[in-house]
């Protein structure tokens, strides 16, 4: 496989941005969002604007350079971010976006039309139907001019009328475009009388389309690759949803040549349901990755975004920094405080490292701490936003109860009353806690908020807590920290012990302050021993 090593972007490459490109850029970077939109579908209406924010520097954009299969990772980890950089290889000349949500809904109406359908088409057959329709989304959206060349392609997608049906139409080529012609008593028959008919058929049009399809990309050494990305729901409470997305993922492990291949984006939120409904772990998650970011590296990304508004907005001031090597933590520490104080005052009153004050309040992911360096500095009414004092406290505040939603929205279909559990629970508990201590308040005042989604189990609930990040596993403690776990950056669960001491996260004891929770000895430092960590031997694979 031929790799194209990607070219970090440096200072003196942001310094030379044409005045074209800033015009453009200013629509996403302003004094609103000095640090740009937190979403990163916003961005996609501008390539000019995704192509200069973007930043290289960092493990996930490096493993995603490994072409995984499957990408897995949290609300506002980036995931958007990095498919839509996916044409940056060079070697994808053709990239396919396939909007997931009706892809799905559509394969279920076509293959489980009734909850009665399903258990009558094999895992194998439904991943070859997923199989046929990605192939033709492939050619159905190669551009005009190349498709007249490709007769065989041109044939194909005239006899499906694939022009006039979008998606669903794929759908149903991917069958059989003769469905009358099939006699069945059930839908399990029709799709295994459809692909028998196609494997046998030498001279089908589809075949001759693929085969085409194949020569072409390996005529123009080029590739096509087909992203499906992620959704927040995909109702796996619903049968034929379930074995929908079942389906795709026996599809998504064994897709593809090396002309052709395959990216689903997968909820980080939903992976344990996903793992369970998989057949096959380990051939349908063979190529996965799991987005974890270092501090180190979000410190990059605010330190780049700094940057980019200096050069819309102050560019003397970015020539300050013209020799200096984003890539190097020592620059980084040297850019960010270049606009941080070193020190701040918490909520409480006392002093803290501001690095550190801002880092606890986040889940360690790209969108919170843009977030709230968006809520520390966009109140600015100098010629630069970064030439004036700040509130690192104000800011962190005004993030806290955006960032607590984006959690809660993110697990909302999983925990619908995740709020309502919050306020009576966490609300009873200090800072640092253990298991007996957490399973008296759930007796007393959690077990009636959880019995209204029918859990009346403490197990149950703990695992709630500790999968949105509520609660985590302290550790090591400093003179005014104290180190700790949380499963949001954890390769798979973060199991316990009822012998732990157990801890609440800075933004939940933030949005849930009570005089129990409120004063402590040491504050709740979500994972500090990764913040010297470069990460240059860690994997994302999972």
């Amino acid at each position: 496989m031929r790799h194209f090593p990607i070219k970090h972007k440096g200072i003196e490459d942001l310094i030379k941005t044409k005045e074209s490109d800033l015009g453009e850029l200013r629509r996403f970077v302003n004094r609103a969002a000095p640090f740009g939109p937190i979403n990163a579908s916003t961005l996609l209406e501008s390539e000019i604007a995704n192509d200069i924010l973007f930043n290289t520097r960092n493990k996930v954009w490096e493993f995603y350079q490994k072409r995984p299969r499957i990408v897995i990772g949290r609300k506002g980890s980036g995931k958007t971010s990095i498919l839509s950089r996916t044409q940056k290889l060079e070697e994808y000349k053709f990239v396919v976006n396939v909007p997931t949500a009706k892809a799905i809904s559509e394969f279920r109406k076509a293959v489980y039309p009734n909850s009665s359908d399903v258990g009558l088409v094999f895992v194998e057959e439904a991943a070859e139907y997923w199989d046929r329709f990605l192939n033709t989304e492939i050619m159905a959206l190669l551009p005009i001019d190349q498709i007249e060349e490709l007769p065989a392609v041109k044939n194909y997608l005239e006899s499906i009328n694939r022009g006039s049906g979008g998606v669903a139409q794929s759908l149903s080529a991917a069958l059989n475009q003769n469905r009358e012609s099939l006699d069945g008593g059930h839908i399990g028959y029709f799709i295994r009388s459809a692909l028998d008919f196609f494997r046998n058929d030498s001279n089908s049009t589809y075949k001759k389309a693929l085969t085409e399809l194949d020569c072409f990309l390996d005529e123009k050494k080029t590739k096509a690759v087909v992203i499906l990305d992620s959704i927040e729901n995909y109702h796996l409470d619903i049968p034929q949803n379930a074995e929908t997305v079942r389906a795709l993922l026996r599809c998504t492990g064994e897709y593809g040549t090396k002309l052709r291949s395959l990216r689903v984006c997968l909820p980080a939120e939903l992976y344990f349901e996903l793992r369970e409904l998989s057949e096959n772990v380990e051939k349908d998650f063979v190529d996965a990755m799991a987005i974890h970011w270092l501090p180190i590296e979000l410190m990059t990304v605010i330190a780049w975004r700094y940057l980019v508004y200096l050069k819309l907005y102050s560019p003397e001031d970015l020539a300050r920094f013209s020799g200096l090597d984003i890539g190097s933590r020592d620059h980084v520490n040297q850019i960010l405080d270049s606009f941080l104080p070193n020190e701040t005052i918490n909520s409480s009153g006392k002093k803290e490292f501001t690095i550190a004050y801002i880092f606890r309040h986040s889940q360690l992911l790209p969108r919170h701490l843009i977030g709230i360096m968006n809520g520390i500095f966009s109140d600015g009414r100098s010629k630069s936003v970064f030439g004036e004092e700040v509130s690192i406290c104000d800011g962190v505040k005004a993030a806290e109860q955006s960032i607590y939603e984006g959690v809660k929205s993110a697990f909302r279909k999983k925990y619908p009353n995740l709020d309502s559990v919050c306020a009576v629970t966490l609300t009873e508990l200090p800072r640092f806690f253990g298991d007996s201590e957490l399973h008296k308040v759930y007796s007393y005042h959690g077990k009636a908020a959880m019995s209204a989604i029918g859990i009346s189990d403490y197990r149950e609930f703990k695992r709630m807590l500790v999968e949105v990040g509520a609660i985590g596993r302290a550790s090591e403690r400093t003179d005014i920290y104290a180190d700790a776990e949380f499963e949001y950056a954890v390769r798979g669960r973060l199991n316990m012990s009822v012998r732990d001491e157990l801890c609440l996260h800075p933004i939940f004891s933030g949005v849930h302050e009570s005089s129990v929770n409120r004063n402590s000895q040491h504050y709740v430092y979500p994972h500090q021993h990764l913040l010297d960590e470069d990460g240059l031997h860690r994997t994302l694979k999972i």
